[in-house]
């Protein structure tokens, strides 16, 4: 189709043979060819024309290294990875500082009492107890009567007691006010009634019979 065009434009373009005959022949040159005329006006533009088969891909051209481009900017922050594996333990630390004493405990409550102990050994055997009644009559003072007893000396101080007897309805009682190794003074006193009872419940004994147990080595 682009062929036909082509001889039909040329066909229209082309001269008559009266326009030959109407010009003169110009100069020939050696070669028989006279010289180029003028550019003729240039036709309408034709048809496009149907696309030409696709040539085989060339071969890839060898480029030079292109220049380093610019740093790109930071990407965005990652997320966060898992939880790494459990380390091995560490050396020991130095001992600390010992700390300050604790406060006081309350106290305990008793024990539970401990097992009787086995039987001692029996002791020697001591010197013989003297155990004796000594009765004197108290003197006929009427404000300190005091009976007077003596009896074979000891060899420690004895234990010297007044034992406690009746006269009718009236205590006959006493103290001791003074004693050796071998005697002792005491007071003698009785109870009186109840109509007496002004300066208290015994008066002197004046002249009254009194018994006292010496306990002496």
């Amino acid at each position: 189709m682009i062929a036909a065009r082509a001889l039909l434009i040329l066909a229209l373009l082309a001269p008559t043979p009266a326009a030959f005959a109407q010009v003169d022949a110009g100069p020939q040159t050696p070669s028989g060819m006279g010289p180029r005329g003028p550019q003729g006006v240039a036709g309408p533009k034709g048809d496009t024309g149907d696309a030409g088969v696709q040539g085989e891909k060339g071969d890839p051209g060898i480029g030079l290294p292109g220049a380093k481009g610019d740093a790109g900017s930071a990407g965005a922050k990652g997320e966060t990875g898992a939880t790494g594996a459990r380390g091995s333990d560490g050396v020991p630390g130095p001992q600390g500082v010992q700390g300050p004493a604790g406060i006081q405990g309350p106290a305990g409550s008793n024990g539970l009492p401990g097992a009787t102990g086995p039987q001692g050994l029996k002791g020697d055997t001591g010197a013989p107890k003297r155990v004796e009644r000594y009765t004197a009559t108290s003197s006929a003072s009427l404000t300190a009567p005091v009976a007077t007893f003596t009896w074979p000396a000891c060899t420690s101080t004895p234990d010297v007691d007044i034992i406690p007897t009746w006269s009718g309805d009236q205590m006959i009682v006493g103290g001791v006010t003074a004693q050796t190794l071998s005697g002792a003074a005491v007071a003698v006193k009785r109870s009186k009634g109840t109509l007496l009872l002004a300066a208290g419940p015994f008066q002197p004994a004046p002249s009254t019979p009194v018994t006292i147990r010496v306990i002496c080595n």
